[in-house]
């Protein structure tokens, strides 16, 4: 296995499966993971999956039909497997001081979450980060489907993080051309659950894959040229309204409820 000599900063989420597991896959571990617990959190988003497990399941099963790679979305996170140095920190608030108090400034970190890195985090070492959107152009939420709409494919982004949004040094990007999961076999299954379920699974998987690309030396970073056929230069995006997100289900995934 190579060592990737960066410190993984890890939440039990399906992110964090994915990352993790698609590098495994692909003979990568990182030198230190540092696992931020957060019980009460993380058991409300168990409570969640667990009410509408059927349907989440069902959604999965779809989208991986074609894709030949398991990653155990389902099951507890083994960090050991991943890592020959696994530190756990479980205290509150969602980023504990404790963490902050680990973080050191010759050491270059990856933030596996979503939404903003404390800028206090920022100010004492380097961030990396996977963005579902060719950046600055496609910026902010629900990002994979505003490429969906703006491009018509997923988009990436391997960048460092900074204080903005979305709007850090990119080192790496790349839109999948690629067919798009076909969700036409689920039935009467809630929209919202099913966006839940395609960023939960797929957008998961394609952030996994960029981060292995990245580790494998690929650096490619879209060329003034290239970002000046985006329809936006430089727009931060909110979250997409149910409406056009039903639109894109219909076009993209062939899910018409």
């Amino acid at each position: 296995m190579i060592s990737v000599p960066y410190t993984f900063v890890a939440f039990e989420t399906n992110h964090t499966r994915a990352y993790l597991e698609m590098c495994f896959l692909n003979g990568f571990k990182f030198e230190k993971i540092i696992v931020v617990v957060h019980s009460k959190y993380l058991g409300q988003i168990r409570d969640h999956f667990l009410k509408n497990e059927t349907q989440f399941r069902e959604i999965h099963q779809a989208i991986f039909k074609n894709i030949d790679i398991q990653i155990p979305f389902f099951e507890k996170c083994d960090f050991q497997k991943y890592s020959d140095c696994v530190e756990v920190i479980d205290v509150f608030p969602f980023y504990p001081e404790e963490l902050e108090k680990k973080i050191q400034s010759n050491t270059t970190y990856f933030f596996s979450y979503l939404g903003i890195c404390p800028e206090n985090y920022l100010q004492k070492a380097q961030w990396i980060h996977i963005h579902p959107g060719i950046i600055p152009p496609i910026r902010g939420s629900h990002c994979l489907f505003w490429s969906l709409l703006l491009r018509g494919m997923p988009g990436y982004s391997v960048f460092y993080l900074n204080d903005g949004i979305d709007n850090g040094k990119p080192l790496h990007q790349y839109e999948f051309k690629e067919l798009l999961p076909d969700l036409s076999s689920l039935k009467g299954i809630d929209n919202s659950l099913v966006v839940e379920g395609i960023l939960n699974y797929y957008d998961t998987y394609l952030r996994g894959r960029m981060l292995v690309a990245y580790l494998q030396n690929e650096n490619k970073v879209y060329t003034q040229e290239q970002l000046s056929n985006f329809p936006y230069q430089n727009r931060v995006f909110h979250p997409m309204h149910k409406d056009l997100l039903s639109s894109i289900l219909s076009k993209f995934f062939k899910y018409g409820g």
